[in-house]
């Protein structure tokens, strides 16, 4: 074999192998089909890839040449699914499947995507934080009441609802959502507060008569109905003796049959009659 000829080829090949690197930093071929030459890629030299004049047959993806920069917990997916040419930090953009504000800002990667998994995840928070869960909290997904913000910046209307405002403020949640019951309550105030009812408050709804405020500010038009205050009368139940509730109503007991017949004396129309006294005397008067 002559020596000549094989060095002459040796030479061809390295000047071909040296042009075509060299082609690299032509203008527009950062542009090249096989592999775009941007970001951070554009200020390598050529034996960053191609080391010694390899220029054929190299891979054209990430993790042909990055495979060894993945840290451990990275060990699913393509790397374009997250980052870009630009740095590695530069990540995908987030806020599309949930947002990395409030208490998940700063978290990093592996606390929600361990051991590796990327693809396939909820955004709902139930998916990461239902051992969070307290017991009470036993129904419904977290975001109708909290935020990304942290637990304790539960931010739900209320005022739909039921006021937490009077004696309803500061009540914690499982006062009246226990045992964590959040669907189907009434808001009604007998929904709670029926046990707190006197004996002779055994008819009509609470809100008739009292606010959220509290039970001893009663606020009522009576006048509606009959004038008060009225001579002798104390409180509710010196007209609306137990058992019979606020629906009926006693005159009688106050105006006794020996003085109302006294004073009636001469009148077809008098009746010793509580519903007769309230027809003859709607304002109270004689």
């Amino acid at each position: 074999m002559n020596p000549y000829r094989n060095a002459f080829q040796a030479m061809l090949v390295a000047f071909f192998a040296a042009f075509a690197l060299s082609a690299c930093t032509v203008p527009g071929m950062e542009e090249a089909p096989h592999f775009p030459l941007d970001g951070a890629h554009r200020e390598l030299g050529c034996s960053a890839c191609h080391g010694q004049s390899v220029v054929a047959q190299l891979p054209n993806d990430c993790m042909g040449c990055h495979l060894s920069d993945r840290p451990k917990p990275h060990d699913k997916g393509d790397c374009a699914g997250c980052h870009n040419t630009t740095n590695w930090g530069d990540m995908v953009d987030h806020e599309e499947f949930l947002s990395l504000k409030g208490g998940h800002k700063g978290l990093p990667c592996s606390e929600c995507h361990s051991p590796g998994t990327y693809e396939g995840l909820n955004a709902a928070c139930q998916s990461c934080h239902e051992s969070d869960r307290p017991r009470n909290h036993n129904q419904g997904p977290c975001a109708k009441c909290h935020t990304v913000k942290g637990w304790g910046d539960a931010d739900f209307d209320h005022e739909s609802r039921l006021s937490l405002k009077g004696g309803h403020a500061g009540v914690a949640c499982n006062e009246c959502h226990s045992p964590g019951t959040y669907s189907g309550l009434d808001a009604a105030c007998e929904t709670c507060h029926e046990g707190d009812r006197p004996s002779n408050h055994n008819q009509g709804p609470c809100a008739n008569c009292h606010t959220p405020t509290g039970w001893d500010d009663a606020d009522f038009d009576h006048s509606q109905f009959f004038p008060t205050p009225h001579r002798g009368v104390s409180s509710c139940d010196s007209c609306h003796p137990a058992p019979a509730g606020t629906s009926d109503f006693s005159c009688t007991g106050c105006h006794t049959k020996s003085r109302t017949d006294g004073n009636h004396r001469g009148n077809s129309r008098y009746q010793w009659e509580s519903h007769a006294c309230l027809n003859c005397h709607p304002n109270g008067r004689e």
